[in-house]
């Protein structure tokens, strides 16, 4: 019996009555724990108090007996007090609008995810939609946009065919070439100041402003940058392999064949 009441303990968390605890979730979560144990409503309203504890204790033992002594009255007074409000429906609406599709996570769990926290804070359906495509990755997003899905559910299979053909190639290329830039940068930073550093000799100080002055940008093929944001092939794409950020001039792709 000890190890039992570990065990359900572990799977409904008691309620404290804080902010941050979902009480339509945990009341949700209840029921089906006395739904699964067979519990009739009279010992249903009797173990509810067992998974309580600090404020949401003393708020039940403050209730008078009208309430605890029917289960249906109990967890509507419940709901009542501990249920999203105005201010805290709008705040997990925005939280909504800023939450992304993470890597790993399957578009299918992200739309049940999405779907399930817009309903309980009483989205539409046209609401969720937006929360669901604003917050899928760029290349899946884009796929579903061209396709203009209707419904959710249309949006749902769009969204799951797109993880399956949308290839990530060109978000894989955006973070490689960020990647050249953040080591540009760095190596740019120690050779400034390497020279720096020189400086104090004046004859160190010319050979190394002649060598920088000779030193050509692997991007646009012109005079080395002080700063890479400065280069002006930074965000155009090369008319000979059409990945950006350099100019065909000095381009090491090999050139693409038409098919």
């Amino acid at each position: 019996m000890a190890n039992n009441s570990n065990i359900e303990l572990t799977l409904i968390q008691p309620f404290t009555g804080d902010s941050s605890d979902d009480a339509k979730l945990w009341i949700t979560r209840f029921q089906l724990f006395v739904k699964t144990k067979g519990f009739n409503q009279h010992k249903a309203k009797t173990v509810l108090p067992l998974f309580l504890k600090d404020g949401a204790l003393r708020w039940y033992m403050s209730l008078p007996d009208t309430i605890t002594e029917d289960y249906e009255t109990l967890t509507n007074a419940f709901l009542q007090r501990y249920g999203p409000d105005d201010n805290t429906k709008w705040q997990r609406t925005a939280q909504l609008y800023q939450t992304k599709q993470t890597s790993g996570q399957s578009v299918e769990d992200f739309i049940t995810m999405l779907t399930g926290k817009g309903q309980d804070v009483g989205l539409s359906e046209d609401q969720i939609q937006q929360v669901v495509i604003n917050g899928l990755k760029p290349n899946i997003r884009q796929f579903v946009l061209q396709n203009n899905p209707q419904t959710i559910d249309e949006l749902r299979r769009w969204a799951k065919l797109g993880e399956l053909t949308v290839s990530d190639e060109n978000q894989q290329h955006q973070e490689v070439v960020a990647a050249i830039a953040r080591l540009e940068d760095q190596l740019q930073a120690l050779s400034v100041q390497a020279t720096q550093t020189t400086w104090k000799n004046g004859r160190q100080q010319s050979k190394s402003s002649q060598q920088q002055q000779q030193r050509k940008c692997s991007f646009c093929g012109n005079n080395w940058h002080q700063q890479l944001a400065n280069c002006p092939a930074r965000g155009k794409t090369c008319a000979k392999c059409h990945k950006i950020n350099h100019f065909a001039r000095v381009c090491r792709s090999a050139p693409r064949t038409e098919q």
